[in-house]
């Protein structure tokens, strides 16, 4: 009946109910589906946005150093268009995981491997 100029009869009510039932159905799941992903990429309230100026403050380098590290990868960030943003959280986890340690932190890290030996 899909695309069918026919008059409908009361005879064909069963079917074409049915056919829209399971086309509801399918377009239920599709919703569902949609929506469990809306869900998943809508952020928290927790979550803080930083800018590229915040993150120049941050480094203490220029806007075009920031979106040439934007550019080539290396430093974790979402475009919009034009728009460069980050996570607070994601930026401080990729800016702590190149701490270089301290006379304190390696003499520390020493002292526990001595120990570990004995």
């Amino acid at each position: 009946m899909k695309g069918s100029n026919k008059k409908v009869t009361f005879e064909d009510m069963p079917e074409l109910v049915s056919s829209l039932l399971t086309e509801v159905k399918t377009l239920q799941g599709k919703v569902d589906s949609v929506s469990n992903l809306v869900k998943t990429i809508t952020p928290k309230d927790d979550v803080k946005i930083l800018t590229v100026d915040d993150v120049c403050r941050w480094l203490g380098k220029s806007k075009s150093s920031v979106y040439k590290m934007t550019s080539r990868g290396e430093i974790p960030c979402y475009k919009q268009g034009r728009i460069v943003t980050f996570i607070e959280s994601e930026f401080i986890g990729w800016l702590t995981a190149y701490k270089k340690g301290s006379c304190m932190d390696v003499m520390g890290r020493a002292e526990e491997y001595i120990q570990r030996m004995h």
